[in-house]
């Protein structure tokens, strides 16, 4: 699972959400991510407080706040 450039992290999202929701399936997802601005956020995020749903959540806001900005 990666994204490639420009790619749409809803893509990967619906992907792991069908998915088993475990630690190593949060950490696939976020080793997905191509985008350094949520990378930051979601490092900045104390690991015992984000959940692989968090961790989609935050994801999908920021892209779409994005795309909004534009």
């Amino acid at each position: 699972m990666q994204c490639k450039p420009g790619e749409s992290i809803h893509g990967i999202a619906r992907i792991c959400q069908d998915a088993t929701k475990n630690k190593a399936m949060q950490t696939s997802f976020i080793c997905s991510v191509n985008n350094k601005a949520v990378l930051k956020t979601l490092f900045k995020v104390p690991n015992d407080q984000l959940s692989f749903s968090k961790a989609i959540q935050i994801s999908l806001e920021m892209e779409d706040a994005a795309k909004e900005a534009k």
